[in-house]
């Protein structure tokens, strides 16, 4: 897997620093540079003669250490990623990460010692892959005038954990820059957010979204799909009756949907919100609450509100592997959710130690780029054709 990016290794163990440039550079990396503590880090940050793309950064180290490195480099301007690797406990690992993202830092995650050649590898497919998308959200800035023509549903797969077979998928919008070329929208939905645009561009993109269903059921395929709102659309009492209108109009089951709020703070109406969930869920809608874990009114929308899934954070699931902390709370709201017949959903799975450990603690559903990064409509069909070949042939 080639990767054309310098990468700095900052590490006092010798032995470690040479392993690991020889796990890097086996694996694609084309430069590796090392530093035996964090102000040659730092040194070596300045002198590089391209940018340094990844750094993978020792904690406890002489002279400055791997807290104090970050904190120097955040005031550097430095625009690449972290990945902590330290022998010491998950829980200073995790502060460590934690600290590093306060400051600004692009903390990728975080390698156990000794090396580990497939958790380097996964890392690096993972900073790739944010990379291609960085840059593609960068172009956005290009784009002064986004219409509703634009704006078109893409389906990340989702699994069973059981028995890895396709349940559906979540909708994901992306706006088309013709020839191919597509993008994620972050800016422009956080820009339209508790405005009346955002009820009609998602009203526009649900249109989109039955379109497909309705193509595909034609077909005998009958996947659950997920649709991603943000709160503030379901404030809007005409969003609710739009959404019953076009189920009626295309004939698509209201069971068959998920409504997903990806609200990380507590609505401006609250009152209003619960109305609009309440009479979504009379009509047979699942609702989901997106990014459980992260946000403290998590738990007030989940005690107000009447949902029927949890969907637990990728920054939580991808810590379970190193983060005994983060295991528990996986562990803690499993029980919790199936003592509430709540169904569960992990998303950015990338490894299958990830999956093994979201699949032994009793998770439903989960979706990543383990199994399929997010498909236009046409593929994500070729996906559902293929599954149900596969359930005529068992």
């Amino acid at each position: 897997m080639p990767f054309s990016e310098p990468v700095l290794v900052v590490d006092d163990d010798i032995v470690f620093s040479t392993v690991a440039t020889s796990v890097l550079q086996a694996l694609g990396v084309t430069t590796v540079l090392t530093a035996h503590d964090g102000e040659e880090g730092i040194e070596a940050v300045r002198k590089a003669k391209e940018p340094i793309g990844l750094i993978i950064l020792d904690l406890n180290m002489p002279k400055l250490d791997g807290l104090a490195f970050m904190r120097a480099i955040s005031l550097t301007g430095f625009k690449g990623q972290i990945i902590v690797s330290s022998g010491e406990s998950g829980k200073i690992v995790q502060t460590a990460q934690n600290m590093g993202r306060m400051l600004g830092i692009d903390i990728l995650g975080a390698l156990k010692k000794p090396i580990d050649m497939g958790e380097m590898s996964a890392m690096l497919e993972r900073r790739s892959k944010q990379s291609v998308i960085a840059k593609s959200e960068k172009k956005q800035d290009e784009i002064t005038h986004v219409t509703d023509d634009m704006l078109v549903p893409f389906y990340q797969p989702q699994y069973r954990t059981l028995d890895r077979s396709l349940s559906g998928a979540e909708s994901l919008t992306r706006i088309d820059l013709g020839s191919g070329r597509f993008m994620a929208p972050m800016g422009f939905f956080q820009d339209i957010s508790h405005s009346r645009r955002a009820s009609v561009a998602a009203l526009a993109v649900i249109k989109k979204v039955f379109t497909d269903i309705s193509r595909w059921q034609a077909r005998g395929l009958t996947p659950d799909i997920a649709i991603n709102l943000d709160a503030s659309v379901l404030e809007d009492g005409e969003v609710v009756s739009a959404l019953l209108t076009l189920t009626k109009d295309f004939g698509i089951s209201p069971e068959s949907l998920v409504l997903e709020l990806t609200e990380t703070a507590l609505p401006k109406d609250m009152s209003r919100l619960l109305e609009t969930l309440a009479r979504l869920g009379m009509a047979g809608f699942g609702l989901s609450l997106d990014d459980y874990g992260t946000g403290g009114s998590n738990f007030e929308m989940l005690r107000l509100c009447p949902f029927t899934e949890l969907k637990i954070d990728m920054s939580i699931i991808q810590a379970m592997e190193h983060d005994p902390l983060s295991k528990q709370f996986v562990a803690t709201t499993v029980n919790f959710a199936q003592s509430l017949n709540l169904r569960l959903v992990a998303e950015g799975i990338e490894t299958e130690a990830q999956f093994e450990a979201v699949r032994e603690q009793g998770i439903d559903i989960v979706q990543g780029y383990l199994f399929n990064k997010a498909l236009p409509q046409d593929k994500f069909a070729g996906l559902l054709d293929e599954s149900l070949n596969l359930r005529a042939a068992g």
